[in-house]
């Protein structure tokens, strides 16, 4: 058999014209089909588009399962079932197709019944024969050259009537050309308005100094106690179990917070004797049975609404906030189920329970929302700004104190640039590219070319101005206060091939310096653990709000008992010093000998051993020759003689 003979086989079914295929018993090939083909072509045989196939009803049924399916897949008819309901599928498509054929031929190609499904659809006539020879005779290539100068001629410029392929570079053509600025802002040599005095926060007047356990009090007071009290005994009678005092109440939050830091595989090792001579834990077992404690946890309750709306009172009013006002998103772990779980990457628990935080620059919270779902009353971008603005206007007298308020880029956008400018707050707000598009992605990204570049437009009347810098990436910012001058302040970055000088822009300075005080306050909240695991979201932010309750206080401290050197308290022994004070029990030490006790000097300064058991950290150089610990001068007598 020649090559011009031979059938060719295709990923598809193929249909051959020459009768010799007929002589062939390979299986893949499809049976003899007649043929007709136009004058002036030759005998050669053709793919399965081009050739013309005509077959009967009885041809057809000697096709295989498989080349039946791979004709109805050519013809895009359906292919599901069995060989005589394909066979009368086809006849079916082709009779739709063809209304004056005989009903028992079959007669077509793939290309032209294509076309004739596509004309009956649309209602339209078929091409013309002159209109199919000079479409054959046109290359590939010069329909995608076709195609190409169709989209470059989509867009024309109504100035200069020049043509260009995207929005993107008519745009960048207008602002070279033509002059073109965003409607509303306007073109500026400088933007330079200063920055509000900064006044740092402090504690209001209704706090008073003391010590760890006192600061906590003044935050955690007899209301909120009286409230889980009540709330919690109503529960007890529901399950018929003893009522709790306001002794085991403190126990019960004394022995929970000291399983946050000291972890064991289940909870009943918190009691035995092994356990407490390999961790050195004998509070919880003196304080309470583990029976008793298994009771109170299972009936303390409370109303979730009045405890965050009283805890958000406590903070708001035990701290006067600086005016510098930092809006961020704080996640609380919780894998249970609820319709406002989030997933936020790059906080120290990804998923879970969302709060909208307001804190000063000392990294106090001043309010928190908590996110409970979806509000279909509004789309995002004005929830956003809606949550925002609600925020910003529980800071104290923000009518007659200027406020500054600072945004990561999920938060900021025009709209709440506008709001905050109406409501007599400055603020510099990080923005997407897309918030608008037309100022920062089209018209001030495309002049930053290399690092340490910058980009602005100030709004017509001054009020605030749109800034695009080229930092580590592309950053954009719509800024209030802040200057854009040049020369601007130089960082050194150093790489592995070595280090270089970046100018910096200011306003990128000044919210770098002072955006991170949520993120420091998220990481201190994240320090303190409760071993169980709540399986209701109310248990579960009831915790979180007292963990919130020990960082306020921990800041209160802070303020008042600065270390020398400005070494701040350590959290660990604030928390030591609240469960402590909780449980009525003082730690055990060993008793120290008062005879031949004397001190001497060294040349290296240690911590105070007394100090440290306070959870101050101070050095000196007074070292006990017999006891070989450093000891202040005036912590000598009390650590020799009572140890605490």
């Amino acid at each position: 058999m020649s090559k011009s003979n031979r059938p060719q086989q295709h990923g598809r079914a193929t249909f051959c014209s020459s009768q010799q295929s007929s002589q062939q018993n390979e299986p893949s090939t499809l049976p003899q089909s007649s043929q007709q083909l136009p004058s002036g072509e030759t005998q050669q045989t053709k793919s399965s588009e081009q050739q013309i196939i005509k077959m009967s009803q009885d041809e057809l049924q000697q096709l295989t399962n498989k080349n039946l399916k791979e004709l109805c897949k050519q013809y895009h008819v359906r292919t599901s079932g069995n060989k005589q309901q394909l066979v009368q599928t086809i006849m079916n498509f082709y009779a739709s197709l063809n209304p004056n054929a005989s009903q028992n031929e079959f007669e077509g190609n793939l290309r032209s019944i294509k076309k004739l499904k596509k004309s009956t659809n649309n209602n339209s006539s078929a091409e013309t024969k002159e209109t199919k020879k000079r479409k054959k005779s046109m290359t590939s290539s010069r329909l995608i050259e076709k195609s190409k100068k169709k989209k470059k001629s989509s867009i024309v410029c109504e100035e200069c009537n020049k043509k260009f392929a995207s929005k993107k570079a008519l745009l960048s053509h207008n602002k070279d050309k033509h002059g073109y600025i965003p409607e509303g802002w306007k073109k500026a040599p400088e933007f330079c308005n200063p920055y509000i005095t900064k006044e740092c926060g402090k504690p209001s007047n209704k706090v008073t100094n003391g010590n760890s356990f006192e600061l906590f009090k003044q935050l955690y007071t007899a209301e909120v106690e009286k409230h889980i009290l009540e709330k919690t005994n109503l529960k007890c009678a529901e399950l018929k179990k003893p009522e709790v005092t306001l002794q085991e109440l403190n126990y019960y939050f004394a022995i929970t917070f000291t399983m946050g830091l000291i972890k064991m595989p289940e909870l009943a090792h918190y009691w035995t004797k092994e356990e407490e001579y390999l961790f050195g834990n004998g509070l919880i077992r003196n304080i309470m049975t583990k029976k008793r404690f298994r009771e109170i946890h299972q009936c303390i309750s409370y109303d979730i609404d009045w405890i965050l709306d009283t805890f958000c009172n406590l903070l708001h009013e035990c701290w006067i906030p600086s005016n510098i006002g930092v809006v961020d998103e704080c996640i609380i772990l919780f894998k249970g189920r609820f319709k406002g779980r989030q997933h936020v990457r790059g906080k120290p628990h990804a998923t879970g329970l969302k709060l909208f935080i307001l804190c000063d620059s000392f990294g106090m919270p001043v309010w928190f929302w908590l996110y409970r779902g979806k509000n279909n009353e509004h789309n995002l971008s004005t929830t956003v700004v809606d949550y925002v603005m609600d925020l910003a206007k529980k800071l104290p007298d923000y009518n007659t104190r200027k406020y500054t308020i600072i945004t990561d880029q999920f938060y900021g956008s025009l709209t709440l640039a506008e709001q905050l400018k109406q409501n007599n707050f400055e603020f510099v707000l990080s923005c997407q590219s897309n918030r608008p598009s037309e100022i920062f992605s089209n018209y001030l990204q495309p002049d930053l070319k290399q690092k340490g570049d910058q980009s602005f437009i100030v709004r017509n009347d001054n009020a605030f101005a749109a800034l695009s810098v080229f930092d580590s990436g592309k950053c954009n910012f719509m800024a209030s206060v802040g200057s854009t001058s040049i020369p601007r302040e130089e960082l050194e970055r150093v790489k592995a091939k070595g280090s270089n000088k970046t100018p910096r822009c200011d306003i990128l300075r000044f919210y770098n310096m002072n955006m991170g005080s949520v993120d420091s306050f998220d990481a201190a909240l994240n320090l303190y653990h409760f071993r169980s695991r709540h399986r209701s979201w109310k248990r579960c932010m009831f915790f979180a709000m007292m963990k919130t309750l020990v960082v306020g206080s921990h800041k209160l401290y802070q303020y008042f008992h600065m270390g020398p050197n400005n070494r701040k308290p350590q959290q660990l022994g604030h928390l030591v010093a609240i469960i402590y004070s909780l449980s009525d029990r003082q730690p055990r030490y060993k008793e120290i000998s008062t005879l031949q006790h004397f001190p001497m000097l060294t040349q290296q300064p240690k911590p105070c051993e007394f100090c440290k058991r306070k959870g101050i950290r101070s050095n000196t150089t007074f070292k006990c020759s017999a006891c070989a610990k450093h000891v202040h001068s005036h912590c000598w007598f009390q650590y020799h003689t009572c140890g605490i």
